[in-house]
């Protein structure tokens, strides 16, 4: 009787271990290896895009302490205010330079 019981609590015990891995947290998310700064950042994610002034010429981009700044190629001049994030940059606003 004693054996019986001993298995049967070793068959429930392995039985709880399976079932606790299976239902561990995910791992977060990987971090970049390299981070890429706001000029780099902002051609990579803006080079294929359309505003509605045009397109952004991406020569004209240059960092400056709040984001970036650019020109579109209807011939007006922009500024990007970015934010740093965990995983790289977002641009939180665009406003029109006088």
């Amino acid at each position: 009787m004693p054996k019986s019981l001993l298995r049967c609590a070793l068959a429930a015990l392995l039985i709880a271990v399976c079932i606790g891995a299976r239902c561990a947290p995910s791992s977060p998310p990987p971090i970049p290896t390299k981070i890429l700064g706001k000029v780099e950042y902002f051609k990579e994610k803006q080079a294929n895009t359309k505003v509605p002034h045009g397109t952004i010429d991406m020569n004209t981009v240059k960092e400056t302490p709040e984001g970036v700044e650019y020109s579109t190629s209807d011939g007006k001049h922009w500024q990007a205010v970015m934010e740093r994030t965990p995983t790289g940059w977002h641009v939180r606003d665009v406003q029109e330079m006088k």
